[in-house]
């Protein structure tokens, strides 16, 4: 929020477009979860997600990880469609 308020300019800064960056943050990190973990599963020789053990590498994870990762790529379209695609342009 710190960087909201310091690059939107006053007249912009509603409590609703406070609600959109938020959401816009979620499906942010959503979306990069999505990628860290198929990048896991495919890059079999890299055991380190940001310098931490990758999740599929832990004991009785694996291949399950899969299942995040779908989870994860469905949950982002809806959250966007909820808060209504016209609504993101008010933002910028």
């Amino acid at each position: 929020m710190d960087i909201f308020k310091s690059v939107t300019p006053p007249k912009k800064r509603t409590a609703e477009n406070s609600e959109l960056t938020c959401v816009l943050g979620w499906v942010t990190e959503i979306l990069q979860r999505y990628t860290l973990v198929n990048d896991d599963i495919m890059d079999k020789s890299d055991h380190t997600t940001l310098g931490k053990l990758a999740g599929i590498f832990k004991a009785g994870v694996g291949l399950t990880a899969i299942n995040d990762a779908i989870m994860n790529r469905v949950r982002y379209v809806p959250i966007i469609d909820h808060f209504s695609r016209a609504r993101w342009k008010d933002l910028i």
